[in-house]
């Protein structure tokens, strides 16, 4: 006996009744089994209600930067909206924007992600080489004309690759060796080289054509280090917005870095001063130190052993933050705030003054700053976390290397000590 469930014309499930005795269904029987529908009707509707809410929820979190600490403004101008359009009435969404807020700004960037990546890329493509070259030795004299080929591209490799090299042997491959391989299978060929080229095939990523052990288990390191550092971050974020409701981001790359915009234009409703910016600050000093210490716990299990560098810019002037319709999301607004977005891109790879030296350097914190009245603030948070035993004695005081556009930038720099 099957029953449909459906509400307004949608079946939403089937109920099905079965009996091991002949004939045991009647018409009455499905009639007093209906009395079971509405009942279902409900759990069902109830379900589909809080799948949706669910769903909005993971949409909110993960695909959008409406961030809890803004909705408001977002809710304020829909409700307006929402009001004009009952009414009939023509009403234009206003920009959503926050003036005169305090930044913050940190990073925890994985150290030479860059060169480790071309590394294994090289040895991903010298082991692929090798493995056609022992398959070609196994055939007849027509696949001589691909060990000269491979020949060529293993000493580019190792000696003068080129721009292109990766996307010739990529073109080889699709265009002349796979084909070769291929038909090698698909005609009577000895056991050994039919195993052989299966092997093959099964080590290469479909989308490049290419071998991708190597490299999967740095990206595989990599997506572990920013999903564990991401996670910290997150978790900590909790305590940082009791402290005062802030806009927050961040983004993961070869790392995950972060920003905190700061002021009464975000909760108005809020007592807000300068004792703010301050608990804040010594709240993302000591986030990036846990995260480090965390790291090194976690780090000798990784498929390849990484390092990560932190960094925290501090910046006095406040900007404006304003949403972007057409990316959805926050950016700096105008011109005179995207300074500070310049100065954030120059710090990832600057030096030491005079000095071939990353002002960043993995197992330390290095904090960078304009002014002397930055250096005592953040001099003052040092000497706490070193009375916890969070971070050394070892203080270092730095000039930064004159960026394009940007001088004065002075740093301090201090090692973190050891969770063993």
């Amino acid at each position: 006996m099957v029953i449909p469930i459906i509400k307004d014309g949608e079946l939403l499930a089937i109920m099905e009744f079965t009996s091991t005795v002949v004939g045991s269904f009647n018409g009455l029987k499905l009639k007093k089994m209906e009395f079971f529908t509405d009942m279902v009707l409900f759990s069902l509707s109830r379900f589909y209600f809080e799948k949706n809410y669910q769903i909005e929820a993971i949409i909110q979190r993960e695909y959008t930067t409406i961030h809890d600490s803004v909705v408001w403004k977002f809710r304020n101008e829909a409700e307006k909206y929402f009001t004009a359009s009952m009414g009939k009435k023509m009403y234009s969404l206003k920009q959503i924007s926050f003036k005169n807020l305090t930044p913050l700004f940190g990073v925890s960037d994985i150290r030479s992600s860059s060169e480790k990546r071309f590394n294994l890329m090289l040895e991903d493509l010298n082991q692929q080489i090798e493995w056609l070259k022992d398959i070609f030795t196994l055939t007849n004299s027509d696949s001589e004309k691909f060990t000269l080929a491979l020949d060529i591209f293993e000493s580019e490799l190792n000696h003068e690759i080129k721009a292109d090299t990766e996307q010739r042997f990529q073109r080889l491959l699709r265009e002349e060796i796979h084909p070769f391989l291929q038909g090698k299978l698909e005609v009577r060929t000895s056991k050994e080289i039919k195993a052989k080229i299966q092997d093959y095939f099964l080590q290469i990523l479909a989308q490049t054509d290419l071998f991708y052990n190597h490299r999967k288990n740095l990206d595989d390191s990599i997506t572990l280090v920013n999903r564990k550092l991401a996670d910290m971050l997150d978790e900590s974020q909790i305590k940082a917005q009791q402290i005062f409701p802030h806009y927050y981001e961040r983004f993961k790359s070869d790392g995950v870095e972060h920003n905190l915009y700061i002021g009464s234009t975000i909760a108005p409703d809020l007592h807000y001063t300068s004792k703010v910016v301050h608990k804040l600050r010594y709240w993302q000093l000591k986030t990036i130190c846990k995260m480090e210490l965390d790291f090194q716990s976690f780090k000798k299990d990784l498929p390849i052993q990484l390092d990560i560098a932190s960094l925290i810019f501090v910046y006095n002037e406040k900007i404006d933050i304003r949403f972007r319709m057409d990316e959805k999301r926050f950016d700096v607004d105008g011109a005179y705030n995207s300074y500070y977005e310049i100065i954030k891109k120059r710090l990832d790879k600057a030096h030491v003054k005079d000095s071939a030296e990353r002002i960043t350097s993995p197992g330390k914190i290095t904090i960078v700053y304009f002014g002397m009245e930055n250096q005592k603030e953040y001099l003052e948070y040092i000497s706490k976390l070193q009375k916890k035993g969070v971070l050394q004695h070892d203080i270092e005081f730095l000039k930064v290397e004159d960026l394009q556009g940007i001088t004065g930038l002075l740093a301090l720099r201090v090692s973190l000590s050891s969770n063993d």
